[in-house]
C-alpha cells in the first residue's frame, strides 16, 4: 500500500450519514470509496480494492463487519463512531418506518409495524442489527455475521465477543455519537488536522416518544446486553483519551499510522470539486450535475499550501439555484482579508468567480466562500424532494 487509507467501519445509525459528508469534504468524494448493496458485492469491492492497492482511494465506508478486511497490511486506518445501543435500536425503528413500502416489505415488515414487531424481526439483515449489533460488526467473528451460523442467533451467549471488540477499539480511533465535538477532535488528532472540524447533523430522525417507555427500554437492553457493556467501557476510554488529545499528549493512539491530508497548491490548475481535499462546508458531490452545493449557514472553506508568500490568481466555476442569483453577494474570506471575485457569466446559471491576486502566505492558507442568501429549495421549485436550503454550488476550482 503506497499511502494510508482511512477505513470508517459505519455502524448503522451511529451519526455515521453526518460523518460521512465530513470524510468526502477531508478527502475528495471521489477518493471516498463507499460500500453499497449486499455484503457480497461489499465484499468484491474490498478485494478489487485491495488488488489494485487502494490505487485513488484515501478512505472507504460502508456497513460492513470489520473481517472483511485484511487488518495485516500496513496502511489500514481503522476508525468508528458509536452510539447508546438501546438509543441507536430506536432510531433504527425510526428510519425503517421512513423507508418506501417496497424496502419494507423486503424486511418482511407489515405496513405501519409495530415497535414490538420490529425488535422481533427474524430477517437476517434486521436481527444481526438490532441484537448486539456494534459488536457484531467490531468483534472480527465472521459467524455472527452468518445467518446459517447458530452464533449469527445467539449473539448475547457468544463468549469472547465482547472481548474480541474491546480490542480491536484499543488499537481504533473512535467517536461517540452523543458528543460529536469530542469525536471530532479525537478524528482531528488521528489525522493530524491543522483546522477544527464542523459538526453537522444530517438524516436524523424524530423521536416518537415511546421510546421513554420502561418496558420497551427493559427488552431492548436484554437483546444488547454484549453491546450495553461494551459500550460501557467505551465511554470510559473515550472520556480518558478526549482528556489526553485536552492535555497536550501527543500520539495517544501509537498504533495509528496518522494519514496526512492532501491540500490544494497555488498552480495545479484546473481541479474538479470532487477530487478536492482539504475543504469543509459542502454538501457530497451531485456526479449527476457535476457540482456539490455549499451548506447553508457557516461558510464553506477550502485549505490550500503554498511553498512560498507571492500573489495567485484563483477562481470558482459555480452554478447558482436560481437565474436571478444574487452573485454579486458572494464573498471570499482569505485568510482574514475580503475579497469580491469578479463574475463572468458562462452560462444560464453558471458563472467563473475569480480573484486575480491573492496573498498567499508560506504555509496553510484559509479561503472561506460566503455565499449570501439561501433558499428553500422547495420555494423555489415546489414539489422538489430535496429539503435542503441552497444558494451557489461549485463545480471546480481554478488555481
Amino acid at each position: 500500500m503506497t499511502a494510508s487509507v482511512t477505513c470508517f467501519l459505519h455502524i448503522p445509525k451511529t451519526a455515521g450519514g453526518s460523518f460521512l459528508a465530513t470524510l468526502c469534504n477531508l478527502f475528495g468524494d471521489r477518493k471516498v470509496l463507499r460500500l453499497t448493496g449486499t455484503w457480497e458485492r461489499a465484499r468484491a469491492m474490498i478485494r478489487c480494492a485491495e488488488d489494485t492497492s487502494w490505487q485513488g482511494i484515501r478512505c472507504i465506508t460502508g456497513h460492513v463487519p470489520r473481517h472483511y478486511f485484511d487488518w495485516t497490511k500496513d496502511g489500514l486506518l481503522p476508525f468508528t463512531v458509536l452510539r447508546d445501543p438501546v438509543q441507536r435500536v430506536f432510531s433504527l425503528y425510526r428510519f425503517m418506518l421512513a423507508q418506501p413500502e417496497v424496502e419494507r416489505e423486503r424486511l418482511d415488515m407489515p405496513p405501519g409495524c409495530s415497535f414490538e414487531e420490529f425488535i422481533g424481526a427474524q430477517h437476517p439483515e434486521l436481527y444481526s442489527q438490532i441484537n448486539n449489533g456494534i459488536c457484531r460488526l467490531l468483534c472480527g467473528d465472521s459467524e455472527l455475521s452468518n445467518p446459517d451460523s447458530t452464533l449469527f442467533w445467539q449473539s448475547n451467549d457468544s463468549s469472547g465477543t465482547l472481548h474480541a471488540a474491546i480490542s480491536f477499539l484499543q488499537n481504533c480511533a473512535f467517536g461517540l455519537a452523543d458528543c460529536m465535538s469530542h469525536t471530532n477532535m479525537m478524528l482531528e488528532s488521528a489525522l493530524r488536522l491543522p483546522f477544527v472540524l464542523d459538526q453537522r447533523r444530517e438524516n436524523t430522525t424524530v423521536d416518537l416518544g415511546f421510546e421513554r417507555d420502561e418496558n420497551l427500554i427493559r427488552r431492548v437492553r436484554e437483546m444488547n446486553r454484549i453491546d450495553i457493556k461494551l459500550y460501557s467501557w467505551a465511554q470510559h476510554e473515550f472520556a480518558r483519551r478526549v482528556t489526553l488529545i485536552q492535555s497536550g499528549a501527543d500520539n495517544i493512539l501509537a498504533s495509528l499510522k496518522a494519514s496526512p491530508i492532501e491540500f490544494l497548491r497555488p498552480g495545479i490548475g484546473e481541479i474538479c470539486i470532487a477530487d478536492a481535499p482539504a475543504r469543509q462546508g459542502f454538501h457530497e458531490f451531485e456526479p449527476e450535475a457535476d457540482l456539490a452545493w455549499i451548506v447553508a449557514g457557516p461558510a464553506a472553506r477550502i485549505y490550500l499550501l503554498s511553498e512560498s508568500a507571492a500573489n495567485s490568481r484563483i477562481a470558482f466555476r459555480v452554478h447558482c439555484l436560481m437565474d436571478d442569483y444574487p452573485v454579486a453577494q458572494v464573498n471570499i474570506l482569505f485568510n482574514g482579508q475580503w475579497f469580491r471575485p469578479n463574475a463572468v457569466r458562462c452560462g444560464p446559471r453558471d458563472y467563473l468567480l475569480a480573484i486575480d491576486e491573492l496573498p498567499f502566505e508560506v504555509g496553510l492558507n484559509i479561503l472561506s466562500i460566503h455565499q449570501g442568501i439561501t433558499f428553500p429549495v422547495v420555494d423555489v421549485y415546489p414539489g422538489s424532494p430535496d429539503k435542503r436550503r441552497l444558494g451557489i454550488a461549485v463545480r471546480s476550482i481554478v488555481c
